[in-house]
């Protein structure tokens, strides 16, 4: 993630927005809680991890104002953009 793209994350999760992220190497998703230097502090399947900002890129959800998909429902039910729906 570039300093930008993680500097304007910052700031909308330091402002109350609900952001996801992708850890590149383990392709885990998680929500946004902190910033700390430059790691992400995100929860991920129920715990508290900390990645680097480096490795990590804001999910197309958390960036197109989606909620946290869940088993059950297809990223295209919820998305906006979709052509098809």
């Amino acid at each position: 993630m570039k300093r930008s793209d993680f500097n304007r994350l910052c700031s909308a999760v330091l402002a109350g927005e609900e952001k996801f992220v992708e850890n590149l190497e383990t392709h885990e998703t998680g929500k946004v809680l902190a910033c700390r230097d430059e790691r992400l502090e995100v929860l991920c399947e129920g715990a508290r991890r900390s990645w680097a900002m480096a490795n990590s890129e804001e999910t197309m959800g958390s960036r197109y104002g989606h909620k946290e998909q869940t088993l059950d429902t297809h990223p295209w039910d919820t998305d906006r953009f979709n052509p098809y729906r």
